[in-house]
């Protein structure tokens, strides 16, 4: 009799100990972990754009930070432009050449800038298609860091009565993002005169949207994650807002700085995104801390590095 009273008790205790272990690892309720260490960027770039001064009082830039992917850029030059006007474009790219750290070569076929006489954009010239006059971006991502321009048109319909070729300079500057100026003196001026100069605020501006070296930049954008008993669900966006495509990289997850998981990226384009959602993934009961690291063994270059990381503990 004795004996089947402790059997009982101990039937009894161990379904106690397993419905309490149920409840712990499967039924508790999910407990969510606050982001408390992001080494996300500030990205309103101020520290790429200068002010806005009395002679561009909107600022230098149609947009802040816009620039093309790489400070080496192309062109080319459309057969309907005549021999003359041809000749003061490729001089226009030279002169820029030679007064900022930018660089252009001429690739006949796909230019990023294209160089274009056509009558038929001549009347195009006043609808959205350009940003300003008679030139502009026309391919522009927003990365959140950058306004990255990836292609622009100008249009040359008339021969530069200037010995310095004015005109072609004055809309490669548009295509590169630049306002017009209040400064008669400055080739960005609203209306051309011979004497105008490729001001100082223009070249310093170039020299500062052109420090980052053409590389990719993965940031952790947005992290959430939930833990349900010893099982965790997250959510992570990830976004590359760098300069060229990224390559595919690897996310470690770590548990109490013990790896709990890894996972693939996919390759990301300029401005291009990923959502990674996980459920149950399985972690010590213990665990009150999460950390998502982005590429830890360095595998390749980016901008900036202290952005691939995120670090979260139970509130």
């Amino acid at each position: 009799m004795k004996l089947e009273i402790i059997l009982i008790v101990l039937l009894l205790g161990c379904i106690g100990i397993t419905g309490y272990l149920a409840y712990v690892l499967y039924l508790s309720p999910a407990q969510n972990f606050t982001l408390v260490t992001s080494f996300q960027q500030n990205n309103t770039n101020q520290e790429n754009t200068l002010m806005s001064s009395v002679d561009y009082p909107e600022g230098l830039l149609f947009y802040s930070t816009m620039r093309f992917p790489d400070k080496k850029i192309t062109y080319s030059i459309s057969s309907e432009c005549d021999k003359e006007i041809a000749e003061n474009a490729r001089k226009s790219f030279f002169l820029l050449q030679e007064q900022t750290i930018l660089s252009f070569s001429e690739e006949p076929l796909n230019g990023r800038i294209k160089v274009s006489c056509s009558q038929e954009l001549k009347e195009m010239r006043k609808s959205e298609y350009f940003v300003a006059g008679e030139g502009g971006p026309t391919e522009i991502i927003n990365t959140t860091k950058y306004y990255v321009i990836f292609n622009g048109t100008i249009l040359l319909y008339g021969q530069d009565k200037c010995e310095r070729p004015i005109v072609s300079i004055h809309e490669i500057l548009h295509v590169l993002g630049f306002r017009h100026s209040t400064n008669k003196a400055s080739i960005m001026y609203n209306f051309s005169e011979c004497n105008q100069e490729i001001d100082s605020q223009i070249i310093s501006q170039i020299e500062l949207l052109y420090k980052d070296p053409s590389l990719p930049d993965i940031q952790i954008e947005k992290v959430n994650a939930a833990k349900k008993g010893q099982y965790l669900e997250f959510g992570i966006e990830i976004i590359n807002i760098g300069l060229s495509p990224s390559p595919p990289a690897q996310i470690l997850i770590y548990a109490n700085d013990k790896e709990a998981g890894n996972y693939q990226l996919d390759s990301l384009g300029i401005g291009e995104g990923q959502i990674l959602s996980v459920e149950n993934l399985r972690i010590p009961i213990s665990t009150e801390k999460i950390s998502f690291i982005i590429d830890p063994q360095n595998a390749f270059q980016e901008i900036d590095k202290q952005n691939n990381a995120a670090i979260l503990f139970l509130k």
